[in-house]
């Protein structure tokens, strides 16, 4: 089970998610089209998710997740389909990566998706691009208080797109994070105000044409609650963009039972914010979050305890969070 873990986690970043579940694409042959709140019992499929990074053995080249177990949703992130890698120059596009993921998701049902937003393309970034990348984490060049044209147009294009073989972005991919790793200037050397400003708009976009969309906060990393705490705040002063709470926090070689003191520290920065009936997903998660393995200190067996009881540990505090709300 660890090799397995290894495996499932440096290929796919396991994740879970304890905020919502979908059961959107189950519905599209009847033409309904609605993301579903998640249920507290029974834990469904859809809470529980993996991403194919670049160079995997799964994703843009085709082929499906290869595990015993199959989550219930796809993240997209490094998976291919960002802005950088779809637009290659202004109104220019490659969809090739994001056809490949529709066709796959609409012959994996039932299957929700989650896109994550990031990485500034070269050609409208503020920020030169360096070490031969096609993006940067410097805001757009036209950025202004009412938003980015050129991210908003690609935001557009790629709502309303289909794949030749028909399968459509609004059918298939109905939840929304924005930014990935936003505290990190790596990812985003903006301001938050300027990342609101750029969500803003974009926002509507997607909720005109998503049908049941559900946008989540930018998901950050390292248990940052200030940085939290202020977009929190951002939104509350000039209108809730956000559905839900994201973050990654991963065990970092550390007993679940001591690492969810860091997911508790994070939740109370969103209640603090009056936010406490809004569910929070854990959206990039495992051991270590370099190797993506469990650490050699422990055995095998430790292992797949430890991994199961991280999960149990944030679905029970999410459930239990839900109860103290109502």
């Amino acid at each position: 089970m660890r090799r397995f873990s290894a495996f499932l986690s440096l290929v796919l970043a396991f994740a879970v998610g304890t905020g919502f579940q979908s059961a959107a694409q189950t519905e599209v042959a009847s033409g309904i089209s609605t993301a579903k709140p998640m249920k507290s019992d029974p834990i469904a499929p859809t809470n529980w998710s993996f991403q194919c990074a670049n160079g995997s053995t799964c994703g843009t080249d085709g082929d499906w997740i290869s595990t015993t177990s199959e989550p219930g949703t796809v993240r997209l992130w490094n998976s291919g389909t960002t802005w950088d890698m779809l637009e290659t120059s202004q109104g220019t596009y490659d969809w090739t990566p994001l056809d490949t993921w529709l066709d796959m998701v609409a012959q994996h049902q039932p299957t929700a998706v989650i896109y994550t937003f990031g990485k500034v393309p070269c050609w409208i970034t503020t920020v030169a691009c360096t070490g031969g990348l096609s993006w940067s984490p410097g805001p757009p060049s036209d950025l202004n208080n009412n938003g980015s044209p050129a991210f908003g147009a690609f935001v557009t294009d790629l709502v309303e797109h289909c794949s030749p073989a028909g399968n459509c972005v609004s059918s298939y991919i109905k939840y929304w994070e924005m930014w990935n790793e936003a505290n990190l200037t790596g990812f985003w050397t903006g301001t938050q105000n300027q990342l609101y400003d750029m969500f803003k708009p974009v926002a509507a976009i997607i909720r005109a044409h998503v049908s049941g969309a559900i946008v989540s906060t930018p998901p950050v990393c390292g248990g940052n609650a200030t940085w939290m705490t202020g977009w929190l705040n951002l939104e509350n002063a000039n209108g809730r963009l956000s559905d839900y709470y994201g973050f990654h926090v991963y065990l970092r070689d550390m007993t679940p039972e001591t690492r969810i003191n860091i997911v508790a520290k994070m939740v109370n920065a969103k209640n603090a914010a009056g936010w406490t009936k809004t569910p929070f997903m854990n959206t990039e998660t495992n051991f270590l979050n370099t190797t993506y393995t469990c650490s050699s200190q422990y055995t095998a067996e430790e292992c797949d305890g430890q991994l199961v009881r991280w999960y149990v540990l944030q679905y029970a505090y999410q459930g239990g969070l839900e109860g103290h709300s109502k």
